[in-house]
């Protein structure tokens, strides 16, 4: 979260200091009270400078859940200026969840009877987890038809995200039996930080060679 600052352009040669607090998405009342259970997520004194500007140091705060971050600033007043806290909501930052991307990568085709399987990357976004599921789509299904009364998937594996952003359904090869292009399509399930996504149709073409 990016560094705040305040400035102050009033009162008489203000010193003190200036108290950050910064409240997550599930305190949006900004309850910062020890009894509450509720409270901020990180807190910084920070010292006025001769310019009347006090900032929260780097590196700031590293978000780590969509929805509204509220910053409350309370100066703390000197001999010759009262203290003053702004309200909770009049400084907020919103975030939503992150777009990552995904790219795949399908096994070789060959003469039927080849077993295919496909490897999808999902990267970007925020530490994306969750699952790929991946959609095989048979030649007589060009055009990777899904609904009531189409030819649908041959085959459909969902498997877990790796810590490395990897999937694949090569633990669950398909043994081919039609002559002709087959269709991948892998569909990343997304999570609370991410968004779903999925490719584009990629191929295993297989040959017109049978085996004897």
């Amino acid at each position: 979260l990016e560094f705040r600052r305040v400035l102050f352009r009033s009162g008489i040669n203000p010193t003190g200091s200036v108290t950050f607090e910064l409240f997550g998405p599930s305190n949006t009342g900004c309850v910062s009270g020890e009894d509450n259970g509720q409270t901020w997520l990180q807190r910084w004194s920070v010292s006025i400078n001769g310019d009347g500007l006090a900032t929260v140091p780097a590196p700031g705060y590293t978000t780590t859940a969509v929805g509204t971050y509220n910053w409350v600033a309370i100066y703390s007043g000197d001999a010759d200026n009262l203290g003053a806290r702004s309200t909770c909501g009049s400084e907020s930052v919103t975030f939503t969840r992150a777009t990552p991307t995904i790219t795949t990568v399908a096994s070789k085709g060959g003469p039927i009877g080849t077993m295919i399987h496909d490897t999808a990357q999902v990267s970007g976004g925020m530490n994306p987890t969750g699952t790929v599921t991946f959609l095989l789509f048979a030649p007589s299904n060009p055009t990777c038809a899904s609904s009531e009364g189409s030819a649908g998937t041959v085959q459909t594996v969902t498997v877990p995200l790796g810590a490395n952003g990897s999937a694949t359904s090569a633990g669950s090869p398909y043994t081919t039996i039609e002559i002709g292009t087959y269709n991948w399509i892998a569909k990343y399930s997304g999570d609370a930080g991410n968004k779903s996504v999925r490719s584009e149709e990629h191929t295993s073409e297989l040959q017109s060679l049978r085996h004897l």
